[in-house]
């Protein structure tokens, strides 16, 4: 039952009033100039057409030879039994031919995409997932969503039984599942979340690091200072790595420590806030990459393919990430929702001792299902956590405690729960919403 609800209103803005350019007080005279000898109309039109076609040309020309960079770098694989790469022909002819084609989901208003980091060749379980994000485009709010999910998480892994989810891809390599381990990775996640994975990206470290380099470094601001005592340093050591607050410019060793640091002080040494670090170097990526200093450098751009490489791998082909990128080009920061599954006392996950005494994360409920329905509306949560209704709780069941569960489970999609409660001998016959202000939270109600 709705009890309360906390109002913001925006004031109006008064409209300005239409700018008058000044008056000069005296007409300027004009300056005296040489007498110029003007070209007859039919040379001048022959230069201006002329000029205009060496400049086709020339963005034809740029743009013909990095669509052609794009296709030989990127290492981009069909999702099937055989895990073969597209050849340059496949692609080339899907970019000729693709016209105004949809992605994936697009016709559904929602496209998704898994984001995979690993250690890669040289790194000790070098495709252990070290970063797992699911973005999320919904194109009819033109709104992009990041859900991280926690490496120690334990899920049901076909043919494993429940391990942590961060050894999927090991797994699927191991037993050359069908389309390999990124298939699997992406039918557990799928599985996990009940939402369709269209697409995914995998990088390792090094070419992460490499892309940031290529842009330049990225900008992010830094909410809490912290110091790493643990960090490794490659060596099967350790390095000590700080952090000051505020706004940064990292370069791409500076941004792989930022994102991997597991052990900082003051609450940074979770693997939740690392995944909120990870989000805010993705965003600032993002931001670089769609900038004008990249798109308009066909250099940089090269560069940048050139650090893929053998260093990434994906299902997504070149027409569809040019797409994408026209797609989510103008997507702004605010309009990024930023979700991270974690085990606060309103999060829907708590820390559990596994087989050997491991650490590991299951659900707070024991079950899924909190953790699939904001995968699954994770759009209309965040706007119903805009709208910030108060709620209150009553349980007119005979189920003890339903209140105080149902609060929680409320309270982890992040909206305040004021408070719970039981009554006796009810005469209600169904779960009723009560507003107490009709129509003025439509997306709460909703949810």
């Amino acid at each position: 039952m709705v009890a309360d609800f906390a109002i913001c209103m925006t004031p109006q803005l008064p409209s300005r009033p239409p700018v008058t350019p000044p008056t000069p007080s005296q007409p300027l005279s004009p300056s005296p100039l040489p007498p110029v000898k003007v070209q007859p109309r039919h040379h001048r039109l022959r230069w201006t057409f002329l000029s205009i076609a060496v400049l086709i040309v020339l963005v034809l020309g740029t743009g013909d030879w990095l669509a052609y960079r794009a296709i030989s770098v990127i290492n981009t694989r069909k999702l099937d039994n055989s895990n073969a790469k597209l050849s340059f022909l496949q692609q080339l002819t899907h970019i000729v031919t693709s016209g105004d084609e949809q992605l994936q989901g697009e016709a559904d208003d929602r496209i998704n995409m898994l984001l995979l980091g690993i250690g890669g060749p040289g790194h000790d379980g070098p495709y252990l997932t070290d970063t797992m994000i699911v973005v999320s485009y919904k194109p009819s709010l033109n709104q992009v969503s990041m859900l991280s999910i926690p490496r120690d998480l334990v899920v049901n892994i076909p043919g494993y039984d429940y391990r942590k989810i961060n050894n999927v891809l090991s797994f699927g390599r191991d037993q050359k599942y069908p389309g390999g381990g990124e298939a699997l990775t992406i039918k557990v996640v799928s599985d996990l979340l009940d939402i369709p994975i269209q697409y995914y990206g995998l990088i390792d470290f090094k070419g992460f690091q490499e892309i940031i380099d290529r842009v330049g470094g990225i900008d992010v601001t830094v909410d809490t200072a912290f110091t790493d005592y643990s960090f490794p340093d490659n060596n099967y050591g350790y390095q000590t790595i700080r952090f000051a607050k505020g706004p940064q410019h990292l370069d791409g060793t500076t941004a792989l420590n930022f994102a991997r640091s597991r052990h900082g002080n003051n609450g940074e040494g979770s693997d939740f806030a690392r995944a909120a670090r990870q989000q805010k170097i993705i965003e600032a990526l993002k931001d670089k990459l769609l900038s004008f200093g990249t798109l308009s450098n066909p250099k940089k751009i090269s560069d940048i393919l050139g650090a893929l490489g053998t260093h990434s791998q994906t299902n997504m082909e070149v027409w569809e990430m040019i797409r994408l990128a026209k797609l989510t080009g103008d997507v702004s920061r605010d309009r990024i929702i930023n979700k991270v599954f974690e085990d606060s006392s309103t999060g829907f996950l708590k820390s559990a001792t596994g087989t050997g005494g491991a650490y590991i994360l299951v659900p707070r409920d024991g079950t899924y299902q909190d953790m699939k329905f904001l995968a699954q509306n994770i759009f209309l949560v965040h706007r119903a956590e805009v709208e910030a209704p108060h709620v209150a709780v009553v349980n007119a069941t005979t189920f003890a405690n339903l209140a105080q569960t149902m609060g929680k489970s409320i309270s982890g999609f992040g909206l305040d729960v004021l408070k719970t409660a039981s009554v006796k001998d009810a005469t209600v016959g169904q779960t009723l919403i009560l507003e107490a202000n009709p129509g003025r939270f439509p997306a709460a109600v909703s949810f």
